[in-house]
């Protein structure tokens, strides 16, 4: 004599049962016991209620995954006074005065370090249009260096600031100062430079979004020195020797 099947739960049931469970305060696997059913039911059940796009409530002592997308984002309009506008005397709670032509108009102290940003910048001119004159640094400015450098053949180009600076130092002993080096890996639609600046060191990555390549020496490993008419080659897709191109004694080198 064959024993007939008790029927199976629906989904209804098991999303209450779900529910409950993880109300409850208990572990999946303690609830489960308590109540005299299977965990691989359990999981099995709330597998197909996911499946069926179903909001399935997180297990106890999990943290929940916190929607960041639930927010809602607001633009704030920020009031900027004019140059011709008079400096206003300012006082904060401790009376201290701040006028609004203090070049540090926003001091931002934690953990012992102090952030300042100020409202100062420096003069365009027309005799000088880059406002270099006031001394302004700028990030990965090459137009200064004394040199720019390809490294031939093939580099990896999952090496960071310190591996390529080692290359630089250690296979090919040179220096890094006043210098431009360009590295290049398998593929030829991307490049990395390093260039020390006064106050560090650049790493500068750029990967080609239009269609083309840089023309890369693979011929052997080795450091060559680039003239500024070569450098832009380069940078143009265009391979660098070019036996038929004019020699000009004026050529920045």
């Amino acid at each position: 004599m064959s024993s007939k099947r008790a029927p199976g739960r629906s989904l209804d049931e098991w999303m209450e049962l779900v529910i409950q469970c993880r109300q409850s305060g208990l572990t999946d696997a303690a609830w489960c016991n308590e109540h005299g059913i299977s965990p691989s039911c359990f999981y099995n059940a709330v597998t197909r209620l996911r499946k069926k796009a179903c909001q399935i409530p997180e297990p106890a002592g999990k943290a929940s995954t916190l929607d960041l997308t639930s927010h809602k984002q607001d633009v704030v309009q920020i009031a900027i006074e004019p140059e011709t506008s008079p400096a206003e005397l300012v006082s904060d709670k401790d009376n201290r005065s701040m006028y609004l032509d203090n070049p540090h108009t926003i001091e931002i102290e934690a953990r012992g370090l102090m952030i300042r940003m100020n409202n100062t910048c420096p003069s365009f001119t027309p005799e000088d249009p880059d406002g270099r004159a006031e001394g302004a640094i700028m990030l990965a400015d090459i137009s200064n260096v004394d040199a720019i450098y390809i490294v031939c053949g093939r580099t990896d180009m999952r090496k960071s600031i310190d591996g390529l600076c080692a290359i630089i130092q250690d296979q090919f002993s040179m220096e890094i100062d006043h210098a431009l080096y360009l590295f290049c890996g398998r593929k030829c639609d991307r490049i990395k430079a390093i260039l020390k600046e006064p106050d560090g060191i650049v790493m500068i990555y750029k990967r080609l979004t239009a269609q083309g390549s840089y023309r890369w020496p693979r011929d052997k490993s080795e450091v060559r020195n680039l003239t500024w008419r070569e450098f832009d080659w380069l940078m143009s897709g265009i391979d660098i020797e070019q036996p038929k191109a004019i020699r000009t004694s004026c050529a920045r080198q």
